[in-house]
């Protein structure tokens, strides 16, 4: 199948752009990106396999640009749980970064159990988004809290919207 494989490691590094090149980034384990700017351009889809998950911020300051961007299972099927998650860790400058219009299904497969999963950033922008089919909650919150959180849709997520840890 096409597609532009990511089979794991770090990335770290000045600005890192995601690219929509009409087939689907596939993330095969866990990705840690640390990078100043992080851009993921409108209509860009990840689709993960069961280990993958993206892990932005763990070291470097980190702003974050999603718009528009689809985070999805490999599978057909989109049973809940089946990849990871994407996590924001505390080196995210969240009233710098926003997620906008964004689709989170089928992910929460961690121990955390969430689509999105935030620790510790103030003001991230989680605005227009759908969580839909995700193993625990769509958005799991450890000490963060989102601003602008606004237009979010959530459906069939096994044990509801948003944990605030």
């Amino acid at each position: 199948p096409n597609g532009i494989y990511l089979t794991g490691g770090s990335l770290s590094l000045k600005r890192c752009t995601f690219y929509n090149y009409n087939c689907p980034y596939v993330v095969k384990s866990e990705i840690a990106i640390n990078a100043e700017e992080v851009t993921i351009p409108p209509n860009t889809r990840f689709e993960f396999e069961r280990d993958g998950a993206l892990n932005f911020g763990q070291f470097t300051t980190t702003r974050i640009h999603a718009d528009n961007v689809t985070f999805t299972s490999r599978s057909t099927t989109k049973n809940p749980g089946t990849w990871q998650s994407v996590i924001v860790n505390t080196y995210v400058l969240g009233a710098q970064s926003y997620f906008r219009k964004c689709t989170f299904e089928a992910g929460g497969g961690g121990e955390v159990e969430g689509a999105l999963v935030v620790y510790d950033v103030k003001d991230l922008e989680v605005s227009n988004s759908h969580f839909a089919h995700n193993r625990g909650y769509g958005i799991v919150l450890y000490g963060a809290q989102l601003k602008n959180e606004k237009g979010n849709t959530f459906s069939s997520n096994t044990k509801g919207d948003i944990r605030k840890n």
